[in-house]
């Protein structure tokens, strides 16, 4: 007896939304996963206590329960597209914003910054890869977009070892 498929395989289509959905939440996870990793050095270079090291995380957290809270009514007001806009643009600044961050304040108002324009994404995502694709290339395009998310996460600690790597001298001693 031999088996005969009854339709074609299904190939998901990636349009330029569905790409964009994929690396937004890739950005995300990325932010996650570096935050941790760079706090040491933010606590050395702004000799900070562990007091002020842990209000980072918790920044980001709560920042994410403000989102979660939140995220409902400024997707319906804005639009998923311009809400996944902000939360990109937001996360983003965030971003830079912890880079160049003087003193602690602003470092753990960047980490919040971060979580409640960044919370955004995970909710909105999963939404706008539902309505763009059919009931059969939907299940494709999760396994995709938490493919390309957990690529990112990795890539975050690897990004911050290899930079720290190739930022020391040979006169430097290891931490």
């Amino acid at each position: 007896m031999t088996l005969t498929p009854t339709s074609a395989p299904l190939v998901a289509g990636r349009s330029p939304v569905t790409w964009y959905c994929y690396l937004t939440l890739g950005l995300f996870t990325y932010l996650l996963n570096i935050q941790g990793n760079i706090l040491p050095f933010l606590r050395a270079e702004l000799a900070l206590s562990y007091r002020a090291v842990s209000l980072h995380s918790s920044a980001l957290a709560a920042g994410l329960i403000l989102a979660g809270l939140l995220g409902d009514r400024i997707v319906r007001r804005c639009g998923r597209r311009l809400a996944l806009l902000i939360s990109v643009a937001g996360s983003s600044v965030g971003a830079i914003l912890l880079c160049i961050a003087p003193a602690p304040w602003a470092s753990i108002g960047s980490c919040a910054l971060i979580g409640v324009l960044g919370g955004l994404i995970p909710g909105t995502v999963p939404a706008v890869l539902a309505e763009t694709h059919d009931e059969t290339g939907r299940d494709v395009a999760y396994a995709e977009a938490n493919a390309t998310s957990y690529a990112c996460a990795v890539l975050g600690p690897l990004a911050t070892g290899l930079f720290v790597a190739n930022s020391r001298t040979e006169e430097e001693p290891p931490p």
